[in-house]
């Protein structure tokens, strides 16, 4: 009796964990469209957990919907006192006293809003992936569906994605490297959704703001009076695209530097060209910070600096691919 209940748990154990559905690139699209459609066009309002580099933070949030406008409040409820405030695209930090470097805490603070972390049109991001529906887990009280994102190539992380079926909103999103380690997360606890929201709960409590979106790019010289970087990224790696490019001042020596942001719909990339006096003995170097890496290699006369949410492979290829402009004045990023 007892080996014929074991070999009947193992069965059912199996059966359950074992079920999971692919999904065609189309229908991978409509399902992302769904979630991404509720995360902005619904009220909710809960805590959320961030765990990345060893750390984990607790956050306090409100997400409203006026009319066409997005308005939301995340609140730090533990680590350094900060809260973000968002406008649709325009993202405040609200701070109890304005630190020494705001250019620099602009550069280094994390303006992740959860879960406001997938594009609103998803279509750019279905082919990149492999999708998989799995079994039902359940979060912050919620039954929720399971949909896993494995990449097709080693230039993206893998992404797990826990959403209410019901609402469709993003309950719990995981990162994960190639050896399937979770490199960052973030979940809810506490959530409600739907319903009346309280305004008050969206006014900041402090005076000191640091704009940190858009970002702030000066309007380099040339022909059409758009921001430019001066510099490009050849060959684009597969599925990136140029999302921003200009000149802005960075750090506490006041330097202008040019910047280029490129992206995949799920993931960012910052490319920092800064010129240097001195040549660096260091060619180049890669340091790891949960799922962030920072890929820095230097020319005769630039230091160029790659940062984003993306695998090692990625931002080596695309900070060792950073060349001048045709026509413009030759600066050592390809060398």
């Amino acid at each position: 009796m007892r080996v014929f209940l074991s070999v009947l748990l193992l069965s059912v154990a199996s059966s359950v964990c074992v079920a999971e559905t692919a999904l065609s690139p189309a229908d991978a699209t409509a399902l992302l469209k769904k979630i991404s459609n509720a995360i902005r066009k619904q009220n909710y309002h809960g805590m959320y957990v961030y765990q990345h580099d060893g750390e984990v933070e607790t956050f306090r949030m409100i997400h409203v919907l006026d009319g066409d406008n997005q308005l939301e409040k995340h609140e730090s409820l533990d680590g350094p006192v900060r809260e973000f405030v968002r406008l649709n695209d325009q993202i405040n930090c609200y701070l109890p006293e304005m630190p020494a470097n705001p250019v620099e805490l602009r550069r280094r603070v994390s303006i992740k809003l959860f879960p406001a972390l997938l594009p609103e049109d998803p279509s750019d991001i279905a082919n990149l992936y492999h999708f998989k529906k799995k079994d039902a887990e359940r979060v912050a009280g919620i039954d929720s569906a399971v949909l896993m994102m494995e990449p097709k190539d080693s230039l993206r992380y893998a992404r797990k994605l826990w959403y209410d079926p019901v609402s469709g909103l993003l309950l719990r999103i995981g990162t994960y490297n190639s050896r399937q380690e979770p490199v960052e997360k973030f979940s809810f606890i506490q959530l409600d959704i739907g319903g009346q929201a309280d305004r008050k709960a969206l006014k900041p409590r402090f005076a000191n703001k640091i704009p940190l979106k858009p970002s702030e790019m000066t309007v380099a010289d040339n022909d059409n009076g758009r921001a430019d970087a001066g510099f490009e990224i050849r060959p684009m790696p597969p599925g990136y695209r140029l999302i921003q490019e200009g000149k802005r001042l960075l750090g506490h020596r006041n330097v202008q530097v040019s910047h280029l942001m490129v992206g995949d719909g799920m993931a960012a990339i910052s490319v920092f060209v800064e010129p240097v006096q001195v040549p660096n003995k260091t060619s180049s170097m890669m340091v790891n910070q949960g799922a962030i890496n920072i890929y820095t290699r230097y020319t005769n006369d630039s230091r160029i600096t790659a940062l984003g949410d993306v695998p090692e492979a990625a931002l080596k290829l695309i900070g060792s691919s950073v060349v001048t402009k045709p026509g413009k004045p030759q600066q050592g990023a390809a060398q």
